[in-house]
């Protein structure tokens, strides 16, 4: 990468330069940029260990493994653009409910008790389709803001911006206390807002979310032009792999090689290692739901295990024969899990 694209790059912000050159040196490999910036980079990848704060009332003592090594992050793109692409048709019929106001687009649908609902790296607002019937039917008010994922600046592609606008998009709203639902990526944003604001957050809800641990690539180092590669990720983003089809992997294809929204997908990738919630979430009281995937290959179940243990107030819930969306493979199980929760706590 040459000095006069560094300079443009961490002329806002040099501290980041030191973290994202790094960054830049281990997926350049994976992700074969070198053409894009004319430049060849030969670092090896490296690997990091994690230790979670030992002072929590849980005594808990994690040590989460951190493989960092070859595009941590290119399985959640698949995974989100895969969501996305399934339900984009749904969200046809719920096009009326969609609002424009200002900056902010999003969905709302009920009154009541507002749900904010957090989609991940690919938009995918309808994924939620199945929470957005049925929790105005019982008193809520479910709001989906679409998130400016791709839309911000590189320097505001990140977890804590993410927040920020979350933050922004509430007041504007004039909530006072929300329940937050957040699908992976959304569910770190969901936990970073949290963290900042607890007094805003009357329950957090969060489903394969990332911020303990992202599922790596491997040690292959396949290419982004690798369609075989491209599917077989997309598939393991579901239990039922023949849910990904082939309109849906071509169109996921076509996505990770995109060169600005993959430098836009890494710059969030460094973001979720820098936002690493392992020692924030002892001190985090906010009543929280776990529903999770038992077949889920892209966050595991030892990361909801892990999510379970480190927060003071969580309750973990699992479902089976189900993949990294819980919320849409199984939207009537995941809801009448939630609905039940909330009613138990009396929220």
């Amino acid at each position: 990468m040459s000095s006069s694209t560094l300079a443009k790059i961490s002329n806002k912000n040099k501290k980041f330069l030191p973290q994202f050159t790094t960054f830049y040196h281990f997926v350049d490999k994976f992700f074969h940029l070198e053409p894009f910036f004319n430049e060849k980079r030969e670092e090896s990848p490296q690997k990091t260990r994690i230790q979670a704060d030992t002072k929590s009332p849980k005594k808990v003592l994690l040590k989460l493994k951190r493989n960092v090594n070859t595009g941590l992050f290119g399985l959640m793109e698949v995974m989100d653009k895969t969501l996305y692409l399934c339900d984009q048709n749904n969200r046809k019929h719920m096009s009326g409910l969609f609002k424009k106001e200002g900056k902010y687009n999003y969905l709302e649908i009920g009154e009541g008790k507002p749900i904010v609902v957090l989609h991940g790296l690919m938009g995918g607002l309808s994924n939620f389709d199945g929470v957005a019937n049925f929790f105005p039917n019982k008193g809520y008010k479910v709001v989906v803001p679409e998130l400016p994922i791709y839309t911000q600046s590189i320097l505001k592609t990140n977890v804590k911006a993410f927040s920020k606008y979350l933050k922004d998009f509430l007041i504007f709203k004039g909530y006072e206390k929300v329940i937050l639902l957040g699908n992976s990526l959304g569910g770190h944003i969901a936990l970073y807002y949290t963290k900042m604001y607890p007094e805003k957050v009357e329950a957090l809800v969060i489903t394969g979310s990332s911020g303990l641990y992202e599922s790596a690539m491997g040690d292959s180092y396949p290419k982004r032009g690798d369609y075989e590669f491209i599917k077989k990720k997309a598939q393991d983003v579901f239990y039922d792999p023949n849910i990904a089809t082939k309109e849906i992997i071509d169109d996921v294809y076509a996505t990770v090689n995109d060169r600005i929204k993959l430098l836009k997908t890494l710059t969030i990738a460094k973001s979720a290692i820098r936002h690493n919630m392992a020692k924030d979430l002892p001190k985090m009281q906010t009543p929280t739901c776990i529903i999770w995937g038992a077949n889920d290959k892209v966050t595991p179940p030892n990361v909801a295990d892990d999510f379970n243990k480190l927060l003071p107030d969580s309750e973990l819930f699992w479902i089976e024969k189900c993949g990294h969306a819980a919320m849409m493979e199984h939207p009537d199980t995941f809801n009448e899990l939630l609905y039940a929760w909330l009613q138990k706590r009396g929220i």
